[in-house]
């Protein structure tokens, strides 16, 4: 899986676009990965060999939505934010080797456990 900071190579990629930033009480917080998601993956359309994608927004939808199902929040958290980070998306699958390498544990140990979840079952074409 080279091309794109891909979490699990069982499951398509999907995510939810959202507002960059939340003010709440005058403070601005840390934007989630669900709003960080729709431009990391904007921008790794572009990469090399990125395979085709459809809809950012329903590619984050998904990441977004099987991170919450598998309790594995941390972890997509940190790897999304990680790759907002990067100058280059394209080098995400080794930059933030570490962090994407946690959300694919978190999730493929969740999905071992709970094999007939929607969440873990493989979409077939």
């Amino acid at each position: 899986m080279g091309w794109l900071p891909v979490r699990l190579g069982f499951r398509p990629l999907a995510w939810l676009a959202l507002a960059p930033f939340a003010a709440c009480g005058g403070k601005t917080q840390e934007p989630t990965a669900a709003e960080l998601c729709p431009e990391i993956c904007a921008k790794a359309k572009q990469c090399p060999g990125a395979p085709a994608v459809s809809s950012c927004d329903d590619l984050c939808f998904a990441e977004d939505a099987t991170a919450e199902a598998t309790g594995c929040r941390e972890q997509y958290e940190a790897s999304e934010r990680c790759l907002a980070e990067l100058d280059d998306v394209c080098t995400g699958n080794q930059a933030c080797s570490t962090s994407i390498k946690a959300t694919q544990a978190c999730e493929l140990n969740y999905c071992v456990k709970h094999p007939q979840d929607d969440v873990c079952v493989v979409p077939t074409q």
